[in-house]
């Protein structure tokens, strides 16, 4: 198994076996990681310009923001596409 499609399994659940919905699975998580990635760098940025104090409030809360809330909405976003995705809607 590739090592990134670990890390998003871990982070964001399981990857779908139906590909429109792998499909909406993969691209839902690029958009939502980058924010995640992008998090070290906020961090930073908010000490070099406001010192310990914010990030130890502001910084942490953005931090919890992206790695704790944003994969949990995912992974609500995903449950309910699996429970309204019908097979026998798919056209044969």
């Amino acid at each position: 198994m590739h090592p990134l499609k670990t890390f998003f399994e871990k982070l964001y659940g399981q990857v779908p076996n139906d590909s429109s919905l792998r499909l909406y699975y993969w691209v839902t998580a690029v958009i939502f990681f980058i924010p995640a990635a992008l998090s070290p760098v906020f961090l930073v940025a908010y000490y070099v310009q406001f010192g310990l104090g914010y990030v130890l409030t502001y910084g942490l809360l953005m931090l919890a923001a992206v790695w704790i809330f944003m994969p949990l909405f995912f992974r609500l976003i995903m449950k309910m596409n699996r429970f309204l995705f019908n097979e026998k809607d798919r056209k044969q």
